[in-house]
C-alpha cells in the first residue's frame, strides 16, 4: 500500500513538471469562426427575429382619388433572404388587398425591387426603371389640362409617401433613398426631381424620403378634413369620410347644415377604435362655444357618423 501511494505522488508530480493540465470544459472554450467584418456577438440562443414571421404590418396605399393615403394592415413575412423593408416594398407594388376597394395601389405596371440595403437609420431601395413610366391613363398633353396639371405630380408624390411612411413605420429607419436602375452610365443612381414633373429639365438627385404625416388619413388629418369639405360644402366628397350606410341620410339633408366659416380642435384622445376631439365651430349667427366630435376607425380609415354630425349642428343655437 506504501508503494502505491509513493507511485501516485510521483505521478502527479511528473504531471505538474510537463505543464498538464484538466480538459476545459468545452463548451466554455469553443470558439465560433465568424465572416470577416461581421459581428463578433452571437445571437444568444432562441432569440428571435425583432419582425418574426407572420406578424402584421401597416401599409399605405392612396384612398379612392383622394390625395391622401390610407393604412392596410396584413401578415407580412420576413426572413434572412427577404428582409422585412424588402417584403413591405414587394407589397406596395402588388397593391391593396381585395377586401381594401377602396384603396389603390401607386407603382406603375412592370416596376420591380431589385434590391433594398438598411444601412443606419437609412433604407436604400433599388427599383427597375419602370418606376419612371407614365401612368396609362395619363394623357400626352397633361399639362394643359387642369386636372391633370395637379394629379400627375401628385401621384408620384403618393407613391413616393407610401414608400416612405410605410418602410419608417414598420422598419427602424427614418428615411428611404430611392435608387433608380440605368440603361446608360451616369453619376448616380439617385431618383431625380425631375420625376415629379415629366418633362422637366432638373435631372438633378431627389431628396431623400422623409415621412409625411399630413398625407396620412390620421384622426387629425380625417376630421381636419370632414372639416374642410363641410366649409366647402362638398356633400358628395365628404361622405367619403362617413361611416357606410349613411351617405343617402346625410346627402339628403346636407344642405340644411349651416354655413361654416371656420374651425379649430384639440386632441385627439383615442380609446380603442373612437378618437374624441375637442371642436370650434364658427357659424355666422351662433355662438361659438365648444363642440365634442367623434370618429371611428373602420376599414383601416378614420370616419364620423353622419348623424353625429348631422345631430351636432342641429343643437347649435344662437
Amino acid at each position: 500500500m506504501r508503494r502505491f501511494w509513493q507511485l501516485l505522488a510521483l505521478l502527479l508530480a511528473v504531471m505538474t513538471l510537463g505543464g498538464c493540465t484538466m480538459p476545459a470544459d468545452p463548451l466554455e472554450e469553443a470558439v465560433s469562426t465568424l465572416v470577416p467584418h461581421a459581428d463578433t456577438v452571437l445571437p444568444l440562443p432562441g432569440e428571435e427575429d425583432r419582425f418574426p414571421r407572420g406578424n402584421e404590418a401597416t401599409l399605405y396605399f392612396r384612398y379612392l382619388d383622394e390625395p391622401c393615403l390610407a393604412s392596410e394592415t396584413r401578415a407580412v413575412a420576413s426572413s434572412a433572404s427577404m428582409p422585412l423593408e424588402r417584403t413591405l416594398t414587394e407589397a406596395l407594388i402588388a397593391g391593396p388587398g381585395t377586401s381594401s376597394g377602396h384603396l389603390s395601389g401607386l407603382f406603375p405596371a412592370g416596376t420591380r425591387v431589385l434590391s433594398t440595403v438598411h444601412q443606419g437609420r437609412t433604407i436604400f431601395v433599388t427599383f427597375s426603371k419602370e418606376i419612371l413610366s407614365a401612368y396609362p391613363d395619363e394623357p400626352a398633353a397633361w399639362q394643359e389640362d387642369a386636372f391633370w396639371k395637379t394629379e400627375v405630380p401628385l401621384r408620384r408624390q403618393l407613391c413616393m409617401q407610401a414608400l416612405a411612411a410605410t418602410l419608417t413605420e414598420n422598419c427602424d429607419a427614418d428615411q428611404v433613398c430611392v435608387l433608380v436602375e440605368q440603361s446608360a452610365a451616369t453619376d448616380s443612381l439617385r431618383l431625380r426631381r425631375n420625376y415629379y414633373q415629366p418633362g422637366s429639365s432638373d435631372a438633378s438627385p431627389a431628396e431623400l424620403l422623409t415621412r409625411r404625416d399630413d398625407l396620412l388619413l390620421t384622426p387629425d388629418n380625417s376630421l381636419q378634413m370632414i372639416l374642410t369639405l363641410w366649409q366647402q360644402r362638398s356633400w358628395q366628397r365628404l361622405t367619403r369620410y362617413l361611416l357606410s350606410g349613411e351617405d343617402a341620410a346625410f346627402t339628403a339633408q346636407a344642405d340644411n347644415l349651416p354655413h361654416l366659416t371656420d374651425f379649430a380642435f384639440s386632441g385627439p384622445s383615442i380609446n380603442d377604435n373612437r378618437a374624441t376631439f375637442t371642436v370650434q365651430l364658427d357659424i355666422p349667427g351662433t355662438a361659438s362655444q365648444p363642440r365634442v366630435m367623434r370618429l371611428y376607425f373602420s376599414g383601416g380609415l378614420w370616419k364620423m357618423d353622419a348623424h353625429d354630425l348631422l345631430s351636432l349642428t342641429a343643437e347649435v343655437s344662437p
